[in-house]
């Protein structure tokens, strides 16, 4: 990533006071609800950058159970003239905590999710199936941290072929995260995340996300 991309979010963040969070950071906090929003800066393959926000939000329902969704959306430069890429990851899942120890939990998580770049209301390259998560959370005092494994089976693949392009095939997407939060206050919790694509060959590959912002609990 380009540094003055990941300063850009940073310094757009603290101004607007934007939040993020991750559903595994989220789930250390005993709230029943929560929303975030967050700057983004996103590297893929083939110097592509994309920048925006995203969308955090979630509900304990009880006995260990949540429903946490996610909403990103960031613009790229422009590719040709007058042309900018929008990528969206949109992310639903139901989510299972359990406590491991005094500050450490399991979570692990199943729902639905699409992800991949559009330009005019056209899937470019976009990849929509079933999603499945696992991984862990740490809270002391107003610290928490999280570290989660994301995969994207395939089912289907929108592509908008040029001439005689080859169609996409369908492959999974493995995505880490890694989180941080510190809680200001009883409601207010600082984030931040990083991400990075570690299984699926497709046309763009996430090379490095960084998202920094707040999270406001119920």
């Amino acid at each position: 990533m380009k540094l003055h991309h990941l300063i850009t979010a940073t310094a757009v963040t603290a101004t607007v006071c934007a939040g993020q969070t991750s559903s595994l950071a989220s789930s250390a906090v005993d709230k029943s609800a929560y929303i975030g929003l967050s700057a983004v800066s996103n590297n893929f393959s083939g110097d592509l950058d994309a920048e925006g926000f995203r969308l955090d939000s979630g509900f304990d329902i009880g006995n260990g159970l949540s429903i946490d969704g996610r909403f990103e959306n960031a613009y790229t430069d422009a590719v040709s003239p007058g042309q900018e890429w929008k990528f969206n990851d949109l992310r639903v899942l139901a989510h299972y905590t359990q406590e491991l120890s005094e500050g450490v939990s399991l979570v692990g998580g199943f729902g639905y999710g699409k992800v991949g770049f559009s330009n005019g209301g056209v899937d470019l390259f976009t990849t929509e199936g079933l999603l499945a998560d696992v991984g862990v959370s740490y809270q002391s005092g107003r610290l928490s941290a999280g570290l989660s494994y994301t995969h994207l089976f395939a089912l289907y693949v929108g592509t908008f072929t040029f001439g005689s392009s080859p169609a996409i095939e369908k492959e999974d997407i493995g995505i880490l995260e890694a989180s941080l939060g510190y809680e200001i206050n009883d409601n207010v919790t600082a984030i931040f995340s990083l991400q990075t694509q570690v299984l699926g060959d497709t046309v763009f590959e996430k090379d490095l996300g960084a998202a920094m912002g707040l999270r406001y609990n119920f």
